[in-house]
């Protein structure tokens, strides 16, 4: 009986230990890699690499390999990065606003020239998405920013926030249901919309009953919206259609705050060219649509 009792633990205690991990195994961070080289090409080994976030000023370190590459894993999405390279006989090498998004990985190239450690040279990369050249997923990434100036994220009823998925619908090869069959999101690649997937912060948000998300998120709250399509790895196995990753804003070094709401009422609707045409009036008293009688 005592044997039984300490296996059924250790079964336990396996399981969960396999949660944990899994809980972390979903793809939401970003990473940044790259190859060191001279004016030559040739390789550099040894050199140290400093990773600056610009929003904390939180630094990790490293030093290239002897293949002259360096990588820095985990790192948290919809923020800047600053990396610079130093290595003894070369100018210090300073890359700034290196943008980080949603399980992509950023390659870096990086020439360092002849100089002094002193010597300082400094390129910006403007805050812009660089080419993932390391996996063929086709993904498109919305910042807090457009999340929350895109009018297509006002969209649903009464003006949920449950538009921030909306914006899959302005991805390539993403289309609207049409009004066939159930689900939220749109048709990815043609499959169904009940084929979607929804994860906030690397946790799952399906509503299992009605094929959507089960928590709606405001779009002040988002730091990043993406939109996953295809050729995604085996965290993102457990639909076959669109992954919709929703990341929240985390904190700064900074005293900040938003407020926010949302206000919908059908005498703030102006009417379509197509109402217009048709003859359609609007009582200004009551806010209803009248059309033209046909006698």
């Amino acid at each position: 009986m005592r044997n039984i009792g300490v296996h059924r633990f250790l079964w336990v205690f396996l399981f969960a230990v396999s949660c944990v991990v899994s809980a972390h195994g979903q793809a939401t961070t970003g990473s940044i890699s790259g190859t060191v080289t001279d004016p030559n090409g040739a390789v550099v080994s040894g050199a140290k690499v400093t990773l600056t976030r610009k929003t904390t000023g939180g630094t990790q370190t490293g030093q290239t390999t002897t293949s002259g590459q360096f990588e820095f894993a985990n790192l948290l999405p919809a923020d800047d990065y600053s990396v610079s390279v130093e290595a003894p006989n070369f100018k210090t090498a300073s890359l700034t606003d290196v943008r980080v998004s949603v399980n992509q990985a950023t390659d870096l190239p990086v020439q360092l020239s002849p100089g002094q450690v002193t010597e300082t040279v400094t390129v910006t990369a403007g805050g812009v998405e660089l080419v993932d050249t390391t996996s063929a997923n086709l993904s498109k990434a919305f910042s807090s920013r457009q999340v929350v100036e895109l009018a297509q994220t006002t969209a649903g009823p009464a003006g949920s926030p449950a538009g921030v998925n909306n914006l899959a619908l302005l991805a390539p090869g993403v289309t609207s249901s049409g009004g066939v069959g159930v689900g939220t999101g749109g048709s990815v690649g043609g499959q169904r919309p009940r084929n979607n997937n929804f994860m906030v912060d690397g946790v799952d948000n399906n509503d299992k009953s009605v094929t959507g998300p089960q928590s709606y998120i405001s779009p002040e709250e988002v730091a990043e919206f993406t939109l996953l399509q295809n050729q995604f790895s085996a965290e993102f196995a457990r639909s076959n259609g669109g992954n919709f990753l929703t990341v929240t804003k985390s904190g700064t070094n900074d005293f900040h705050g938003t407020a926010y709401g949302f206000f919908r009422n059908r005498y703030l609707n102006a009417l379509d060219t197509i109402q217009k045409n048709a003859g359609v009036t609007r009582d200004k008293s009551s806010g209803d649509l009248f059309m033209p009688r046909s006698d």
